[in-house]
């Protein structure tokens, strides 16, 4: 949960979070059960990315990346399922 993505942050863990979302166009019809990981989870992680098909290997290097690099801490990438 969010106290061990903190924790990670605090004590310099490099880590790699995975959360699913909801895809950008089906958000549109939802009136409940979304919520904002990047807004949430900013303040404790190095970085937030939305995975796309098309860059997820290029997404998956640069979270390994920044996470490992200079002071390492958790970054996030969020997945859309439909």
């Amino acid at each position: 949960g969010v106290n061990a993505i903190a924790n990670a942050h605090q004590d310099r863990v490099p880590l790699i979070v995975i959360s699913g979302c909801v895809d950008a166009d089906e958000a549109l019809t939802y009136s409940h059960q979304i919520l904002d990981h990047e807004a949430v989870l900013a303040p404790i992680t190095k970085a937030t990315f939305r995975l796309t098909a098309q860059g997820a290997d290029i997404i998956a290097d640069k979270a390994v990346g920044i996470a490992t690099e200079g002071r390492p801490g958790p970054v996030h990438i969020d997945v859309p399922i439909s």
